[in-house]
């Protein structure tokens, strides 16, 4: 997909420089914001003041960028990150080149690294600011983890699934 025009997709943070630090650095034609809405009740407020942190963005960028829209997907459901990246990549994959700043929270980055398994043609970038703030965050709740019975086999599933699409293609090109 050298040359051609750029999607990239981004999970909005507490720290507003990640994505303009991005956005400075890529200039997309279209841009897909992934807002994560969180699990807890308690703390739903987190969606909101990401929104209001990074209200700027459009405001910023959108001379320069065609589209820019936003989904909603769980902070804390990975499968859920890689449907919404499935569903956004079907859109684009033959137009544009697709990057994704996975800056969203651990288990969106598992969903990424998963996507990212699937279709290896898909770009990452991590944006870096030239400082972490001390305030971001501060200890940790709860610890959890998630037991792939059979990683190898969930990685032999996705080298198929990338397979099917190859073939696909290839009967495409084919077809008279």
């Amino acid at each position: 997909m050298q040359g051609y025009p750029l999607l990239i997709i981004a999970f909005p943070t507490f720290n507003y420089k990640e994505m303009y630090a991005l956005l400075n650095e890529i200039t997309p034609q279209y841009l897909v914001l992934i807002e994560g809405n969180p699990r807890e009740e308690r703390n739903r407020w987190r969606l909101e003041a990401i929104r209001w942190i990074n209200r700027k963005i459009d405001r910023d960028f959108t001379p320069n960028i065609k589209g820019i829209s936003t989904k909603v997907v769980s902070t804390f459901d990975y499968i859920e990150t890689i449907d919404i990246l499935n569903n956004i990549y079907k859109d684009y994959k033959y137009t544009h080149k697709c990057i994704v700043a996975p800056t969203g929270s651990k288990l969106q980055t598992l969903g990424v690294l998963l996507f990212k398994q699937m279709y290896p043609e898909v770009q990452l970038v991590y944006p870096v600011t030239t400082k972490f703030s001390k305030e971001y965050t501060k200890g940790c709740l709860n610890i959890y983890h998630i037991d792939f019975k059979n990683f190898s086999k969930i990685m032999v599933e996705i080298g198929n699934f990338r397979k099917a699409g190859l073939k696909q293609i290839e009967s495409m090109l084919l077809e008279p």
